[in-house]
């Protein structure tokens, strides 16, 4: 009954199974291993700039590399070649945070830091779970918009912070 409703209301959807198995299970699966285990030599880095380089300088780059890469799996048709782009992805992606977070509670006053902290992971939370719901409500009308739309995130994210001020080495009372 369940299958029948679902095919009713989906009929282009109806003969497309979304569930790897097999072989294409264990390709799914060894691109994801690859990709986090790229994370781990991009964390060491991120720990060891992060005083060095600033946050602002290292967090720019990076959230533009990750925006760039997205564009680039739109534009290159080589299987490895996105591969690649996406291990880079993934392994920039789980270490922007670094900055991103030593940055962002430094920007704030220290009578309300931690509101102001609190409120930013209200807002960043409830971004996340509406960013994954949106991304998959817009990949199944148009793929490529999808990707075009969270490419131009990142880069607008990335020349927006070009805007902040830098508080490496700033005295931040």
């Amino acid at each position: 009954m369940l299958n029948s409703s679902w095919e009713a209301n989906h009929p282009i959807l109806s003969d497309v199974s979304f569930c790897q198995t097999g072989e294409s299970l264990k390709k799914v699966i060894t691109d994801i291993l690859i990709g986090n285990l790229f994370s781990i030599p991009v964390a060491i880095i991120c720990l060891l700039l992060v005083n060095r380089a600033g946050r602002k300088w290292l967090y720019c780059p990076m959230i533009t590399i990750c925006g760039l890469s997205i564009l680039l799996m739109l534009l290159i048709d080589n299987e490895l070649s996105v591969l690649i782009l996406g291990c880079l992805f993934t392994s920039i992606s789980n270490n922007v945070w670094i900055a991103y977070k030593t940055w962002s509670s430094e920007l704030f006053p220290t009578t309300v830091r931690s509101t102001a902290i609190g409120i930013l992971n209200l807002i960043g939370h409830t971004g996340s779970i509406l960013g994954m719901t949106i991304f998959a409500l817009l990949f199944y009308k148009s793929c490529t918009a999808t990707l075009i739309i969270f490419s131009f995130l990142g880069l607008l994210s990335g020349f927006a912070a070009l805007f902040l001020p830098d508080t490496t080495n700033v005295d931040i009372s």
